[in-house]
Parts: C-alpha cells; sequence; structure tokens
C-alpha cells in the first residue's frame, strides 16, 4: 500500500507539484522545474501539456477540453513515467483527490479549471489520466495506449505497436 503524502496546490508556482500541472515551460521559466517537459501529442511535438492543449482546443466544448486535457495528461505520463509514479508514492488517485488547483487567476475561463479534490476539472483531468495510465503500465500491457475519453472517463482503450509516442493503427 502506498504511503500518503500531505496534498497540495498543483500549479506552475508549487516547486513540489509544478512537474504535474500542463504549463510546465512556465514552471521552468519560474525555475520551480528544473527540466523541460515536452509533449508529443497526434504526433506533434510541443513544449509543453499547455502548448498542445492550445493548438487542439479551439471550437471545443467545456466537456471536450476536459477530454482533451486528460488525453494529453496521458501521453505526458507515458512520455514521463516517473510522474505517474510520483503520484503513486504520494498516494495514488486519493492523494490526488485531496490536492487542489488554484493558479489565482482572473479570468473566468482559467477559473472553472481550479479547485479543490474533484470540484476541479484539471484533477479530475489527472485522476482520470493517472487511473488510465494505472491500468495500462507497460508491465502489465505491453505497447502504447490509444484511448478515447469522454466527459474525464476513459470509454474504450487500444493497444498500438509500442514507439513510445502516440502513434496511428
Amino acid at each position: 500500500m502506498s504511503k500518503v503524502f500531505k496534498p497540495g496546490n498543483i500549479w506552475s508556482g508549487n516547486r513540489d507539484l509544478a512537474p504535474l500541472t500542463n504549463p510546465t515551460e512556465l514552471a521552468f521559466m519560474k525555475k520551480t522545474v528544473r527540466k523541460h517537459y515536452h509533449v508529443k501529442f497526434r504526433g506533434i511535438a510541443f513544449e509543453d501539456a499547455e502548448e498542445a492543449f492550445n493548438a487542439h482546443k479551439v471550437g471545443l466544448s467545456f466537456a471536450e477540453l476536459q477530454d482533451l486535457c486528460t488525453q494529453i495528461i496521458v501521453c505526458k505520463f507515458q512520455q514521463y513515467p516517473h510522474l505517474h509514479r510520483k503520484i503513486r508514492e504520494l498516494g495514488g488517485r486519493d492523494w490526488l483527490k485531496e490536492c487542489w488547483h488554484f493558479t489565482f487567476t482572473r479570468t473566468d475561463a482559467f477559473k472553472r479549471w481550479e479547485g479543490v479534490g474533484i470540484e476541479s476539472a484539471f484533477i479530475r483531468c489527472l485522476i482520470a489520466a493517472y487511473d488510465f495510465v494505472a491500468d495500462t503500465t507497460p508491465e502489465r500491457v505491453p505497447g502504447v495506449i490509444g484511448t478515447a475519453i469522454k466527459n474525464g472517463k476513459v470509454i474504450s482503450r487500444t493497444v498500438l505497436k509500442y514507439t513510445g509516442e502516440e502513434q496511428a493503427k
């Protein structure tokens, strides 16, 4: 059983938890992360998960935005498995449910992602991505897993040939 550690605010300004947020390039500039977390999503390389999200978000409903965010975080966890392991070591989904996401934004568009535990859309996306990757770790399922996510929940999985990145069938 995992040892549970004190939850915290998952945002770019938190030195301990900034790697789990999407704008890791911002965190790098703030010096709260020491490395870059480039993400390859749908065959395109991005500076971080936030850039991947911004490149694909146009015209999507909020439910679709959450699905997109979850899919990108799945890719991030697959490309940086130590982040997924860190969450598991901290207490897994139960620990995530106790965390919060506040970025101190002043716009309604960003505030809708904020909150405590599952009241935060971003934390719900992290939990869905964590659960998905936990069910499909390389030790249990060979290859990269393609996912269909609806309303923050995995609705189907496809095992793809392993390439270390997302790939079409």
